[in-house]
C-alpha cells in the first residue's frame, strides 16, 4: 500500500503505521492451492479504513476447477490492529472523519446490506438479511492471484440527531422542546459487481495450466532432489563408518603383533648377544 491523503478532510496515513500487511485493491498476492493467507488486508481510501477479506472457502466456478471464496468482514481496526483471521466483525463502522471534518463524528457508519451477518435486535426494521443478497464475495485463482469476479454490497446509514415534534390537530407540527434522539437509518445500498471478460479468462486459464506443470515439475524435482540428498548422506555415513572399521583393525593388528616386536627387539640387542655367546 502507498501513503494516502484525503483531500476532503485532514486524514493522512502511511503504510508504516500499520501493523499487518496491507494491499491497495489493485494487485493481490498469490494464495496458492490449498491458500496460505486466511486473510487479506486492503486499505480502502473511500472509507479511508481497511477492509478485510477472510477466506471462507474453494469452489469450482467459471471454468476454473479451483477458485477461492473470500467474504467482506468489517473488522474495526482500531479494535482489533492485528487485522487477523481472529477479529471479531463489527456491526458497524464510523466512516465520517473520512467524508467530512466538519461533520461530527459517529454520524456516518458503513455496515452490510439489511445489517448482514450482525446484531440487529436493536433495530425495529424487519430485516431479513440472505447470503446471497447482502454478502460481498470476491473469487481469486489461486496460482496467480487474480480476482475472478468481485461482489461489493456494501450500504451507508446516518446516525442522526432528530428533535421531537408535536403533531397539532390541523396536521402542522411544533418542536416538542424535549431533548432530542438518535435515530440509525439506512441511506443508500450499494451493490456493484465486477467480472473479468471472458477473453482474459481463457488467457489465464491457459497460463494456469502452463504454470500448474510447471509448478508439477519443480515439486518432482524437489522429491528427486531430496532422494539424491538422502541417498548421498547415507553413502557418506557408509564410507565414514568403513574408514573408522579399517582403521579400528589395523590397530587391533599393531596391538596384536607389539609383543613379538618387543622379544625380537630383545634378542637382536648387543648385550643380548653377547650374552648368548659367552654362553
Amino acid at each position: 500500500m502507498v501513503d494516502f491523503a484525503s483531500e476532503y478532510t485532514p486524514f493522512k496515513t502511511s503504510f508504516e503505521n500499520w501493523q499487518t500487511t496491507m494491499f491497495d485493491g489493485m494487485t493481490f498476492p498469490i494464495l496458492g492451492n490449498p491458500t496460505n493467507r486466511k486473510v487479506i488486508n486492503v486499505f480502502q481510501p473511500d472509507f479511508c479504513r481497511p477492509v478485510q477479506l477472510r477466506y471462507n472457502r474453494t469452489v469450482s466456478k467459471f471454468g476454473f476447477p479451483h477458485l477461492h471464496e473470500y467474504v467482506l468482514k468489517l473488522v474495526d481496526v482500531e479494535k482489533c490492529p492485528e487485522m487477523d483471521e481472529f477479529c471479531p466483525e463489527a456491526d458497524k463502522i464510523d466512516i465520517t472523519k473520512c467524508l467530512s471534518a466538519e461533520i461530527p463524528a459517529e454520524t456516518l457508519y458503513l455496515t452490510k446490506p439489511h445489517l448482514y451477518g450482525h446484531n440487529s435486535s436493536y433495530t425495529n426494521v424487519d430485516f431479513k438479511p440472505d447470503f446471497d443478497k447482502h454478502e460481498s464475495t470476491i473469487y481469486f485463482e489461486p496460482i496467480t492471484g487474480t480476482p475472478i469476479q468481485a461482489q461489493l454490497r456494501i450500504q451507508l446509514n446516518t446516525n442522526a440527531w432528530i428533535d421531537r415534534l408535536t403533531l397539532n390537530p390541523d396536521g402542522s407540527t411544533d418542536p416538542s422542546g424535549t431533548r432530542a434522539v438518535r435515530r440509525f437509518t439506512p441511506m443508500v445500498w450499494i451493490d456493484q459487481k465486477i467480472t473479468v471478460n471472458e477473453e482474459a479468462i481463457k488467457t489465464l486459464k491457459t497460463l494456469t495450466v502452463v504454470l500448474e506443470k510447471i509448478n508439477y515439475v519443480h515439486q518432482s524435482l524437489n522429491i528427486l532432489y531430496t532422494m539424491i540428498a538422502f541417498v548421498s548422506v547415507i553413502a557418506i555415513l557408509i564410507v565414514v563408518e568403513l574408514i573408522l572399521l579399517t582403521r579400528r583393525n589395523k590397530m587391533a593388528k599393531s596391538v596384536l603383533y607389539e609383543p613379538a616386536k618387543d622379544q625380537e627387539k630383545e634378542l637382536l640387542s648387543p648385550s643380548k648377544a653377547t650374552a648368548v655367546a659367552k654362553a
